[in-house]
């Protein structure tokens, strides 16, 4: 069986604040053991001194992840996934100063509620783009999202 997502989401970085949007649109399949995602990062603005100040201008990727089910209830399930990704942009000559390459590794942990017929439901999770330091910058990128599951 398959599912689709659609949602939305935030950025957010522990030390500092930068602010985007992001909008997630996925599909998971094998008994949601797979996910495709496609995912678009709006502006990214960040704080200095208190003045907002544009550090991206936009950027997208597509995902591929291998979803483990850490624990299974009666219509929720936890997960956790790692895989690869692609983004758009890479390197701060053009425009992103998180991520030095354009492959990217990613990890995903996050909550499935589903309708107990199995046909609606809603998804959290905290996922995080990164290049392992193989290329400089690396910061990465962690958003959480809120998706509503089909």
């Amino acid at each position: 069986m398959r599912n689709f997502t659609v949602g939305g989401g935030r950025t957010f970085r522990f030390w500092y604040t930068p602010d985007s949007v992001v909008v997630p649109v996925t599909m998971t399949w094998r008994c949601e053991r797979w996910e495709l995602g496609a995912f678009y990062f709006g502006r990214q603005y960040q704080r200095f001194d208190g003045e907002r100040h544009l550090v991206v201008r936009g950027d997208a990727a597509v995902s591929l992840t291998r979803r483990l089910i850490l624990h299974r209830w009666k219509s929720q399930d936890a997960f956790f996934g790692l895989g690869g990704s692609y983004r758009t942009k890479a390197g701060s000559e053009e425009g992103d100063p998180f991520n030095g390459n354009y492959l990217n590794f990613t990890e995903q942990v996050g909550v499935r509620w589903m309708r107990t017929d199995h046909r609606q439901g809603i998804e959290l999770s905290v996922r995080h783009f990164s290049n392992l330091g193989i290329v400089k910058p690396n910061i990465g990128q962690n958003f959480l999202v809120a998706a509503v599951v089909f």
